[in-house]
Order: structure tokens, then sequence, then C-alpha cells
């Protein structure tokens, strides 16, 4: 134990984790957190290849500890028949099972939604996959890039210089995913404690980024075409909602789609002439090469001092160290130190889900591949431990 739970609306859950990589593990920390027990099935030998992926913090992948805190591990060859059997006895007094595989391949090895359901007909099973379980590309491999490719998203990112589509910093389809796979599995939870009944649930991280580009996807029906920067209000097309660069290189970002917030910000720039044009189509260029101009004149520092208590939408663009050195994250008690037993004391993130002023607290740190064999397993063959 790393510390007494704090918040855990969950707890009693079991979960039993099939998943690999970002986004059923992105998942399950939520479940975790909010206090279910969550029981990662690994390869005996391999695991999680989340655990081995760089950055290193004393030879323990930061993702791993991050991602994978809360969480308990055991390790089983699913193509073993007696390893099988120990499974699924799990399952059968489980509440939840998650699981990434191919479309088929759950069926194969015999841990399938239909197998589980005949032995526990509560249980909730959700299964991840990059383009749902039926599709025309429901077999195809692929990674967060190919799915929010397919979801018209990477195609309206802005341009790098070599005229290519810019690859968004964040995992959209990984972690909306992951989300969306949290959300329906509460929301089953829930359905459950009505019907006495159990469900499969089929999450397309492709589907979710479609989701994720919902307000492009709604201008798009308005429109039946596809829209141009002038339809698109939070692309950078107008000069309410733009960064722009300070004299010292660095960016503030502007935010004012309500009209009060823009007119404030025109009155406190001094740029009285565009309060009237925040939506002018025919002087959206002018109105950015304006303010471009201005913001040019002065240093970030010096432009939130002068706009610190301006009522409109504004923030300094901060690299991710600033972030996590800065007064809001510090406030919110976002980061927190644990001590891990191979990694010694390191900081992770929590899940911002604020509960009655409080936020889910570490209990486990990420486990070791295996660690609650003993816990869980018996007559485990030797080779599997």
């Amino acid at each position: 134990m790393i510390g007494d739970i704090v918040s855990s609306p969950i707890s009693g859950i079991r979960v039993l984790d099939l998943t690999r990589l970002l986004p059923g593990a992105f998942c399950t920390m939520i479940l975790a957190d909010l206090g279910a027990e969550v029981i990662k099935i690994e390869e005996p030998g391999i695991g999680d290849y989340m655990r081995y992926m760089p950055p290193l913090v004393n030879g323990v992948s930061i993702y791993h500890i991050i991602l994978n805190r809360n969480k308990k591990s055991i390790s089983l060859n699913l193509k073993n028949d007696e390893e099988r059997k120990l499974f699924l006895e799990l399952a059968r007094n489980s509440d939840v099972v998650v699981e990434g595989f191919r479309p088929g391949v759950a069926c194969r090895l015999g841990i399938d939604y239909n197998i589980v359901k005949n032995i526990n007909p509560g249980v909730i099973y959700c299964s991840i996959t990059g383009y749902g379980q039926s599709s025309v590309y429901a077999y195809r491999a692929g990674h967060d890039l190919n799915y929010i490719s397919l979801a018209g998203i990477l195609s309206a990112s802005q341009k790098t210089c070599e005229n290519l589509p810019a690859i968004p910093p964040v995992q959209i389809a990984d972690l909306s995913g992951g989300v969306l796979a949290s959300l329906s599995i509460l929301a089953a939870l829930i359905q459950r404690e009505r019907t006495g009944r159990g469900v499969y649930i089929d999450i397309s991280m492709t589907d979710s980024s479609l989701l994720w580009n919902i307000v492009n996807v709604a201008v798009c029906i308005a429109l039946n075409r596809q829209p141009n920067e002038e339809d698109l209000k939070l692309t950078g097309g107008y000069g309410c909602y733009r960064v722009y660069e300070a004299s010292d290189g660095r960016y503030i970002s502007v935010g004012a789609l309500e009209n009060k917030f823009w007119i404030n910000l025109c009155m406190a720039l001094g740029l009285y002439n565009l309060a009237s044009k925040q939506y002018s189509r025919g002087e959206r260029i002018m109105v950015v090469d304006e303010l471009r101009n201005t913001f040019k004149g002065k240093t970030q520092s010096e432009w939130l001092k002068i706009l610190e208590d301006v009522d409109t939408c504004i923030a300094p663009v901060l690299d991710i160290f600033e972030v996590l050195n800065s007064s809001y994250v510090r406030e919110r008690g976002l980061i927190v130190e644990i001590n891990h037993p191979k990694a010694g004391r390191v900081k992770i993130m929590l899940t911002p889900i604020r509960i009655n002023g409080l936020l889910p607290t570490p209990r486990l740190h990420a486990p070791e591949l295996g660690e609650h064999n003993s816990e869980f397993l018996h007559n485990l063959p030797e080779d599997s431990k």
C-alpha cells in the first residue's frame, strides 16, 4: 500500500485486464483509480510491452509506473488449456473483462464473450480495437495515427513545413477510446444493477476519434461539403481564436469566441476598430494581421500582466515542463510523489476526477509481472510463474 484510498465509488468491482499498451491501460487506470480491483492478465516472461518502453526510471518504464498504478498482475499462458481454465475461473467471479485483441483472437483462445457469459451471465465484456468488431478494416493492424487519419482529424490539422498534415502531439484515438471504454463500462455496471444482466461492449478507436471530431462533422453535415477555413471558427482562421507570437518568441493563445470577451480584448489592446469585425469573413485576414502585429510589440509576460484583470480568454502557451511546475498544477494537486520498489521516489499524475473535493489516491504501485500470482492462482505450472 502506498496510500489510503480517498474516493472509491466502484470499490468491490473486479476487472480482468487482458490489454496491452495505451488504450486499455488508460481505460483500466481510470477504473482502478475509482476503486476497482484491476488484475492485469499478462503473458509469462513478456507481459505488457509498456513495461519496457523508454523513458525508464531506474530500469522501469515511466508509462508503466503511471498507467498501471493501482493494479495487480498475474501471468497466464492463455494458449495452455490448464491456464485458460484458471483465467475462466477468475472470470466467473469478476465483474468486467477488458480485452484489446483483434476480432476473432479471443474466440480462438477460448476466452471470448460468449464463453465467459456462459459461466458468468452478469459479466461486462469490453473489446477495444482499432476499427471495431464489424467493418471493412476490422482485421487490419493499426495505431493511433491510422485511426485519426480515417476519422478526418489528421487532414484537418495544420500543415508542416513539408506541407504534410501535422501529427498531433497527443494520442487522440488511444485516449478517447480508453475514455469511452471506461464510460461504457460504468454505464453497464449501473444497468446491471437494474437488470442483473451483463453486456458486450464494442469500442472502436476510429469511432471514438470521429466522435472527438464532432464539431467538424457537424459543420460538414450542415454544409454537405468539406468545410474550409472560413467555415470553421475553432481552427485559427479567425482572429478571436488563434495563437499569437510575442516579441520574445513565446506564445499567447486567444479564445475570445463570445462577443463580450472579444470586445473586452479589443478594448484592452486599443484595437477599437476590430470590435465589430469578430466574424467578418471578408476582413478576417486583416483582423489576424492587426492582432499579430500588436502581440509582437511586447513579451509574453508583459501581455499577461496587461491582460491579467481583463475579462477575456487568453493564456500563455506552456511547454510540459512548465506545466508540471506551474502554480495551477500545484494548486490542483495533480502531481504527487510515490515510492516504487524499483524506480524509487517518482512523480505521477493523478486522474483528475474530483469527488467531494477529493482526488483518487494511489493505493498500489505498478506491479511486477506476475507479482500477484500467489494471491489468485493455485496449481499454476512452474514455467508460468
